[in-house]
This record gives structure tokens, sequence and C-alpha cells, in this order.
């Protein structure tokens, strides 16, 4: 059948994609970039959820397509990918883009815990989509998975994290229960699902063992090779906040929507989509003990935390670099350090005030995130500029009791530390 599904580049979508290439299905995938390399019978196209809301957009995608699966889905809000435009604007366009071209099945993928009595954004938004379709009447299949988890999982890597911390942060006492279901099965099942046709109903999914919050990153931890380490319980209302600062600052897996569903039991007693597709889901320590541990997850693990506070803390440094002196640092003093350099006059005025406006520059260029890259490089050739002209100029500086000059070996190497970790992935 030719296939097409949404959210093809995402952790979920692309293992139900290469899953039903293997299969022998014609995928058409739908990626906000496309990947270096094409993989067999998977296609590639360019979407977006956050400009596609209309059913135009979907028409000509949708020519040749037998099945739709849409796997869009946002855990937190950035610029313009709202959870209204994503999960209901956009999702409804697609859906009504579908009816129109008579698609012969609909699987939409919602997710465990999306109810009337939650009341995020995210559990409002997914329950709208849900809804829609239901009311549709055009052949669909919804499902809510309960926790998916893999190694390529960002919500994996982040409770991998927590698990290497020397205590490990848990809400309350740690009791909430989560359902982890590895997402090989769940693809396995989806692929079923399409040979069997629409189910016209919504199918809650879970994995085969229910475990509290504090089990789960125990069996991490032991995965990870770490020994034994305390549990630190943090009140839900002191993590009713953090998260919201996540939602704000981080634009990552902590944040509101997470803490709700988890807060709640992510669990559900339904083994009807196991009965459906004939699949005996692994359990977690299964899927453990087949995916040994690499000296890179512990690596990465014990990173996780590490870098971005390494990031703020650099860019908290030259943000500081360029305030400190500019409002409390007479501007005499300042200008006897420009001389001991041999710049002086206006040459001087102009280099104090443009390199305090360069520090602060870069310093918010790096707090924000975005060109981490080009930042990074800037700084280096900054501080490599800085320790040059010092040497050559006022060599004494480098048996300064506070040594600023011998600071500046750290700080590059923690700068490169920050531009490395930027390359292979953002921090």
């Amino acid at each position: 059948m030719n296939i097409l599904i949404t959210g093809a580049g995402g952790f979920i979508g692309s293992h139900i994609a290469h899953t039903l290439a293997k299969s022998g299905h014609m995928v058409t995938g739908c990626v906000r970039r496309k990947p270096a390399t094409g993989s067999g019978n998977i296609r590639y196209i360019i979407c977006d959820f956050a400009a596609d809301t209309k059913p135009e957009s979907w028409q000509a995608r949708l020519e040749g397509i037998d099945i739709v699966i849409n796997v869009v889905g946002i855990i937190t809000e950035s610029g313009p990918n709202t959870f209204k435009r994503v999960h209901v604007e956009a999702t409804q366009a697609l859906f009504d883009a579908c009816k129109e071209a008579c698609i012969k099945h609909v699987i939409h993928i919602s997710a465990l815990g999306v109810c009337e009595t939650a009341k995020t954004a995210y559990n409002i938004t997914k329950l709208a989509a849900d809804t829609y379709l239901q009311n549709l009447k055009i052949p669909y299949t919804i499902l809510r998975p309960s926790w998916l988890y893999g190694q390529r999982s960002p919500s994996f890597e982040v409770l991998c994290a927590f698990a290497a911390l020397p205590l490990i942060p848990v809400v309350d006492k740690g009791q909430y229960k989560v359902q982890p279901l590895w997402v090989t099965d769940f693809a396995t099942g989806v692929s079923a699902l399409v040979k069997q046709g629409p189910q016209n109903t919504i199918l809650d999914v879970g994995g085969p063992e229910q475990f509290p919050i504090k089990e789960v990153l125990s069996q991490f931890r032991h995965w990870l090779g770490l020994r034994k380490a305390p549990i630190l319980p943090v009140p839900a209302s002191l993590t009713r906040h953090i998260v919201k600062l996540g939602d704000v600052l981080f634009k990552g897996p902590i944040n509101s929507a997470s803490f709700d569903m988890l807060t709640r039991h992510n669990i559900t007693e339904s083994v009807l989509f196991w009965q459906k597709t004939g699949i005996q889901p692994q359990t977690l320590p299964q899927t453990l003990a087949q995916n040994p541990v690499q000296r890179s997850d512990t690596f990465y693990a014990r990173l996780f935390f590490v870098l971005p506070l390494l990031r703020y803390s650099l860019a908290f440094m030259w943000i500081a670099s360029a305030l400190i002196p500019a409002l409390f640092i007479p501007k005499s003093v300042l200008l006897d350090l420009f001389a001991e350099v041999h710049i002086t006059g206006r040459i001087a005025d102009i280099t104090l005030w443009g390199a305090l406006g360069v520090d602060f520059i870069l310093g918010v260029a790096l707090l924000s995130g975005r060109y981490v890259r080009l930042t990074c490089m800037l700084q280096m050739g900054i501080i490599a500029l800085y320790t040059v002209a010092l040497s050559l100029f006022a060599p004494h500086w480098w048996l300064h009791p506070y040594g600023p000059v011998l600071k500046n070996i750290p700080i590059l190497i923690a700068t490169w530390a920050v531009l490395a970790a930027g390359r292979a992935k953002h921090v």
C-alpha cells in the first residue's frame, strides 16, 4: 500500500516508517528536513504543521495515497509551533483533506492519559483532534500509547540523565506509575493494524508491566552500570513550578504536559491492541538486556545536564563581563588597562565600548541557544586575541595573583566543549 506518515523524522514516526517500509509498503514520510540519505521504500517530502493549516496544503500530497498515519505532536510550544496550530488546526486540515481524498484508513497517534478532566493545553488540543476525527465519519483508528521508549527517545535520554545523578529526584515519593512501551513493538503493532483495516475506535496501548517511576529510574541506573544512589523526594508543588520554568526556558522534555501525565499515573489495563495485532510486547528489563549499554550512553547521561549548565554559565560570564565594567567600574580604570597594551585616546574609547558591546551580544546569543557553533567560535577567537595581545604587550598579567589570563585556558576548553556538544546534539 501507499502510506503517508506525518512526523516521519521523529522518534516514533521514523520507527513506524521503517517498519512499514520493511514490510513492503511504499512510504511517503512528511518531515521538516529531508535526511541526508534515502531509505529504500521511503520517499521524503517537506511538511510544516505550523504552516500547513488548510486542507489545500495536503491535497496534492495525498494523491495516490491509501493510508495516512498522523504521528505529529509537540510536548511544548516553541515559536509558531503552538499546541493549537499543530494539534488542532493543521491536524484537522489533514483529516479534512483525507476525507476529500477518500483515504481508506486514517491512523492517528494520540497519547495515553488524554481525557476530559486534564486541563493542560497539550491535553485539551490532543483531545480536540481525537474528537474531531471520531466525528468526521471516515475510516479511522486512534491509538493512545503509554510512554514509548527507545535509545533515540528524548524522554529515554532525560530519564537516564536523572538516573545518573548522585541523588535521583522524583516527584513526591516516586510512586506515580508508568507503563513502558518498547517503540519497536508499537511500530510492529501499527504495521499489523495497517493490514487489518480501520477499527473505528480508540485503543489505549500500554506496555506489559506497570512500574513506579522510581523503579524505572533504578533500572536505568543499573543498565548504565552505576552504583545505587539515594532517592530525593521533591514535593509536587515545587516540581510544578520547576516544569513551568521548563516550558518557558528549556523547551524540552521537562514540561507541564509531561508532569501532568506522570502525576495521573500513565497506565492502562487494556490489552486489546495486543490481542488484535497478535504481538507479545517486551518488558522493560528484557529490552534493556537486549540492548547492552555502551560507554557513550553512560558518558552522555552524566553530561546531559552538565552541558546546558556549562553553556548558561559561560553566557552569564560574558554578559557579566560586559555589564560589570559598564555599570560599576570607573572609566578611567578601564582606560588605564587599555593603556597597558598601548591603546589610548579616541581609539581606546571606541575599543572599550565596542568590546563591552561584543561581550554582551555574544553572551545573549549563547544564552538563547541559537547559532551556538558560530557564537562559540567567535568567543574562542576573541579569547585567543585577548590572550595573545596581553602576552605580547603586558606579559606580567600572566603572573597576576587572580590569574585573569591563566583563566582563559579553562574558559577556552569549556567553550570548546560546548561547541563540540552543539555539533553532536543541541545543548
